[in-house]
């Protein structure tokens, strides 16, 4: 059988031991290019973050202009989140197939023109449709980039990368929030076709600087036995990072009979590894969490902005509070690198998911005593600052670990089906919150709901057999990360 190909750019030197394509990226280490890098793929999430928030804020305008019922009002959220859904599970097998940069690119093109054609609609099943795809470009482009964002980053850097791709998200959410209270501070009269386009606009300047100056993933490339791509994108890499001693050659392992037999061949091949009997509970698990995840996090984004302008005050304009709400996701990305430095992912997982459910129910049970008390003031606040925080917190080591446990091969795939997963989350949960509203009278039962997933989702994860943190990322599945559970690992096989 054929060995290794060998791709080097000093051909006089004496032959060195060949390295996977993220050993020779250890080397070169992180710098600039991967900043830019990670910018100008993760524009597609800044994207994602301004319409969500926008488009769970102002659906009570659109419900009082075109009278709404209760069900088509959250369904207007629900069908972008039905679309993330669609593009998620398209996104992965085209990504692994193609490469990570064009599905980004139409990702973000396609937002910009389907953000501004929905603010031209005229009606209910027009806007429906419109948002199903933007919704659709999101979750077409979305994978691609954090997978992309994880593969240029050296080992001990891949939560920061990570990080700084989702603080992305945060800035879209955050210049949505400034343009809601500009527009109107108390939500109660919002002009949600103007916001919907200004919200448009940074999107369509980024699509411009992202096809311009974004490059391919070397890890993608050298799989494909595209060695002098590859080489080239690191030779750009390195010299942008200015590491002049660094070795850039690298093996690619050998290309599998499956790539030879055609696209249904080789994603016949990636869902054998990734529901096979090594990565069946790792799968599984990483689904439902991401599931719960998007549950707590799009739950939230839709239902805040309706808790805090009807049912709990804050000492500030509902607007405002969006706002700081915003503000205080940053110590999530702060806590997230914090812990890559002292505990695995897996540990980390537990942790911030038992610390939520303490958070939920402060928030529920001072904002339900209508703050009689300094103690129920303090428990609003702590729980609010606490569920933005950690939420952002499990948003960035879900999404992590479930891209490190694939190789390179499925990667794309395997992720964007833990992500697919956790969209259902992101659909449900607007129909759920007011669906649990109405039939309760009160919306203490759906963030009860939330406590309960969380709950079980940190009991499934203390059994997960396979810890990343530190680990060279997998070229392929004979590249073992196993590890004993965090519980009971004598009965784990």
């Amino acid at each position: 059988s054929r060995g290794p190909t060998l791709a080097s750019v000093a051909m006089e030197e004496p032959p060195q031991v060949a390295r996977p394509v993220g050993s020779v990226i250890d080397d070169i280490g992180m710098g600039p290019y991967q900043v830019k890098e990670v910018v100008l793929s993760g524009c597609v999430v800044l994207a994602e973050g301004a319409e969500l928030l926008l488009v769970s804020s102002v659906t009570r305008a659109v419900a009082e202009d075109w009278g709404l019922t209760t069900t088509q009002k959250g369904g207007v959220v629900s069908v972008v989140f039905m679309g993330v859904l669609i593009g998620t599970l398209i996104s992965g097998p085209c990504s692994d197939r193609v490469g990570r940069q064009r599905p980004i690119m139409i990702g973000i093109a396609a937002i910009a023109i389907f953000s501004i054609l929905s603010a031209f609609t005229e009606g209910i099943w027009t806007l429906s449709i419109v948002r199903c795809f933007v919704g659709l470009a999101f979750g077409f482009g979305v994978p691609a980039s954090c997978v992309l964002c994880l593969e240029i980053a050296p080992t001990s850097w891949r939560s920061f990368s990570y990080c700084l791709i989702i603080t992305l998200y945060t800035a879209g959410e955050a210049y949505s929030a400034y343009i809601i209270w500009l527009d109107d501070p108390s939500m109660k009269h919002l002009h949600w076709r103007w916001l919907l386009i200004v919200g448009a606009l940074p999107t369509i300047i980024l699509t411009f600087l992202s096809a311009a100056f974004l490059n391919e993933s070397p890890s993608w490339l050298a799989s494909q036995g595209k060695e002098e791509d590859a080489m080239d994108v690191l030779v750009k890499m390195n010299k942008a990072n200015g590491s002049p001693c660094a070795r850039l050659e690298f093996s690619t392992a050998p290309r599998e009979e499956a790539n030879v037999l055609g696209s249904f061949a080789e994603m016949q091949r990636d869902f054998r590894a990734i529901f096979g009997p090594a990565m069946l509970y790792s799968t599984l698990v990483s689904c439902f969490t991401c599931f719960c995840m998007n549950v707590l996090y799009y739950g939230g984004l839709y239902a805040f902005p309706q808790v805090l302008s009807e049912d709990v005050a804050t000492g500030t304009s509902p607007a405002f509070a969006l706002l700081i709400g915003c503000f205080w996701e940053a110590p999530g990305y702060i806590m997230a690198l914090s812990y890559d430095r002292v505990m695995g992912r897996r540990l980390t997982l537990v942790f911030n998911l038992t610390a939520l459910v303490v958070c939920v129910l402060a928030f529920v049970h001072g904002g339900s005593n209508n703050q009689e008390s300094m103690v129920e003031y303090v428990m609003v606040r702590f729980g609010y600052a606490g569920y933005k925080c950690l939420a952002i917190t499990l948003n960035l080591v879900a999404f992590t670990y479930a891209a490190e446990i694939y190789p390179v091969s499925c990667r794309v795939t395997g992720s964007g089906l833990s992500i697919g997963v956790g969209r259902i989350g992101a659909v449900t949960a607007p129909l759920a919150y007011e669906w649990t509203r109405e039939f309760s009278g009160t919306w203490t039962t759906f963030f009860y709901i939330l406590a309960c997933l969380v709950i079980l989702d940190a009991t499934l994860v203390a059994f997960l057999p396979f810890e990343t943190r530190g680990k060279v990322l997998k070229e392929s599945m004979d590249d073992s990360h196993e590890t004993d559970p965090l519980c009971q690992p004598a009965e784990c096989t």
